[in-house]
Order: structure tokens, then sequence, then C-alpha cells
């Protein structure tokens, strides 16, 4: 199911939760909440997608945006461009080391 999809559904039950009795309401309530997930899980990955494009011109933000969405940090690193033998040498402790690092192998 697309975005538009999802957001038109959304609409949809919430009018329907207008008259809807107690029982509906959880129904209702239960589809919504499995939409928002679907929602937030799509954007999350458009997300992680356009983090990964940025390349070397990622920031320490965006770098932990993806290791907190479960990207590896292989991953990360090959979209920055570094060398695949290098790679182990990069800290990701913080910001400052994590640049410190990048310059010294790059």
């Amino acid at each position: 199911m697309e975005k538009p999809e999802i957001l038109f559904r959304l609409t949809q039950l919430e009018e329907q939760y207008q008259t809807a009795s107690k029982s509906e309401k959880r129904s209702i309530d239960k589809e919504r909440r499995e939409l928002g997930t679907l929602l937030t899980n799509k954007d999350r990955v458009a997300k992680v997608k356009r983090a990964l494009k940025k390349g070397p011109e990622m920031t320490y933000s965006d770098v932990e945006f993806l290791l907190n969405n479960e990207v590896g940090k292989n991953r990360i690193l090959e979209a920055i461009g570094l060398n695949i033998n290098k790679r182990s040498k990069v800290d990701f402790s913080s910001a400052k080391e994590f640049y410190r690092s990048l310059n010294r192998l790059m």
C-alpha cells in the first residue's frame, strides 16, 4: 500500500470513527495503528535512502540516524566511499573522532 492510499484510508477511518460503536472503535483503532506503522516504516526507508545518497557529504548526525535504523557500519562507509581495507579503522564513538578518523583515511 502506497503513502497516498494509506492517508486516504486513515481519513476514511476517521470519518467512520465519529459514528462507530465501542467495539467498532476498537477495531478502527487497531487498523489505524497498523496503517500508522506502515506509514512510519515507509518514511523511515525513504530517509535512510536519502541519507545514504549523500555519500561523502554525509554528516555525523546522518551516520547516527543510519546506525539507529539498523544500517551497518560497512554499508555507511561504502556509501561514503571509503576503501574496504580501511573501514575497520573508523571510530564511530563521537562526531569528533569520526571525522578525525575519516580524514586520516581518505
